[in-house]
C-alpha cells in the first residue's frame, strides 16, 4: 500500500478494470467509443434524439445502464490508480478505450440525458443512473488535473464519497495523493 503512489507515478501505462464481460459490456465501451468519435460538443442534445429514434441502439443504452452500476465507479482503490497514472486505458473484459473517450463520452451522455429520457423510455430504458458514476467521474478527472498543487483537506473532501470495506481503507486509498505522503508512510512504518 505504501508503495502505491511510486507504482502508478512510474507505470507507462495503467490499465482500469471495470471487470469481466458480462451484461454485454463491450457493447458499451463500443458505444461510449462512438459518442466520443461522433458526438458534436455543444449539439449533444439533438444528436442524441436522433440516435434514439425508432428503438435504434437499446442495447447499447442498456448495457451502458449495466455498466455505470458496476462496483469500479465507487471504489476507493481507483483513486490512485486514476489520479496518479500517465496514461490510462480503461477495459471491461477484452474491449477498451482511453480515459479520456471515457470522459468526454459520459459527459456528453450527461449533457443530454435529462433531454432524451422520454426517447430512452420508448426503447425500454427507464432509468440510467448516471448521477453517481458522473460525480465519481469528475472527482477523479479533477484529481488527476491538480494531482501536484492539491491539498489534504481537498483530496479528502474528493473521496469522501468512494466505498471501501474498512474505514482506514479510505486513509490509505488516499495515502499516495496527499502532500506529506512520504511523511505519513515514514511515520506508519515507525509505528
Amino acid at each position: 500500500v505504501l508503495r502505491m503512489r511510486d507504482i502508478y507515478q512510474q507505470a507507462s501505462k495503467v490499465v482500469v478494470w471495470l471487470g469481466p464481460l458480462f451484461k454485454d459490456g463491450d457493447i458499451a465501451i463500443s458505444f461510449l467509443r462512438f459518442v466520443f468519435q461522433y458526438c458534436p460538443p455543444d449539439h449533444e442534445v439533438v444528436w442524441f434524439k436522433d440516435l434514439t429514434q425508432n428503438n435504434s441502439h437499446s442495447a447499447e443504452w442498456r448495457s451502458l445502464s449495466a455498466l455505470l452500476t458496476r462496483v469500479w465507479w465507487n471504489r476507493i482503490w481507483v483513486v490512485q490508480e486514476v489520479a496518479l497514472a500517465k496514461d490510462i486505458q480503461v477495459t471491461c473484459g477484452e474491449s477498451s478505450l482511453s480515459w479520456d473517450e471515457l470522459v468526454y463520452s459520459l459527459h456528453y451522455i450527461g449533457q443530454a440525458l435529462d433531454d432524451i429520457r422520454s426517447e430512452l423510455k420508448q426503447i425500454g430504458i427507464v432509468h440510467i443512473d448516471l448521477n453517481r458514476a458522473m460525480r465519481n467521474l469528475l472527482r477523479l478527472a479533477s484529481l488527476r488535473r491538480h494531482r501536484d498543487d492539491r491539498d489534504n483537506a481537498d483530496v479528502f473532501y474528493d473521496v469522501g464519497a468512494f466505498d471501501c470495506t474498512k474505514p482506514q481503507d479510505k486513509i490509505y486509498g488516499v495515502l499516495g495523493l496527499t502532500k506529506d505522503a512520504k511523511l505519513i508512510a515514514r511515520l506508519q512504518i515507525i509505528t
